[in-house]
């Protein structure tokens, strides 16, 4: 009899001893576990370029009017291209190779459609001018390239990426933002989307 007692004693000591152990676990695990998702939505924002970096999305907001000179020295200002859709093209010339490789996409999207529905305009932030030129002569570019050495669109809009591909509706309004990318079946996607869009009767 004895002997149940001490066990039973012993296993309330051990009971009390790993309580407070317990608690103090789970409640470390719940943190852990905030804290993984706080990081993982953090890498989220980064890794996603359509969320800004306060979190919010640039899906649906305004894109900053555009008045800058081409390569040519002509000005082009956003708010007067009168396109239905616009492709903005954000880049440097030393982005990485196989992400310059999308410019066949940038001009097939030009050549495609007419220049009234959809619009490409590139903006380079190169400091150098002789580099954006020999870059769009030996790819045979023939949609304006903007210069923005000082990089204020980028900058002013807290865009973290390059290159970058942009879609604006007729009112600047932002609808997609993309990443470069080689995938055929996403390029494809591009298309599909921009005919729809322009499929619309409101674009029509």
């Amino acid at each position: 009899m004895n002997m149940r007692r001490a066990t039973i004693l012993l296993e309330i000591i051990i009971v009390t001893a790993l309580v407070p152990f317990s608690i103090s676990s789970a409640i470390h695990s719940i943190n852990l576990r905030e804290a993984l998702i706080k990081l993982k939505m953090s890498f989220q924002v980064l890794s996603d370029p359509s969320i800004q970096a306060n979190g919010k999305s640039f899906i649906g907001t305004a894109f900053m009017d555009i008045n800058l000179s081409d390569i040519n020295g002509q000005q082009y200002t956003l708010h007067l291209d009168n396109a239905a859709l616009k492709v903005i093209i954000l880049f440097n010339t030393t982005d990485c190779p196989g992400c310059l490789d999308e410019y066949r996409l940038w001009k097939h999207v030009y050549t495609t459609f007419p220049h009234d529905k959809v619009s490409v305009i590139g903006i380079c932030n190169d400091i150098n001018p002789d580099s954006i030129f020999s870059f769009t002569r030996q790819r045979e570019i023939d949609f304006p390239v903007l210069l923005d050495p000082d990089n204020k669109v980028r900058n002013a809009m807290g865009l973290r990426y390059s290159p970058l591909r942009i879609i604006l509706d007729r009112h600047n309004v932002i609808l997609q933002i993309a990443r470069s990318g080689l995938d055929r079946g996403d390029q494809k996607a591009l298309i599909r989307y921009l005919e729809d869009i322009l499929a619309r009767p409101s674009n029509e």
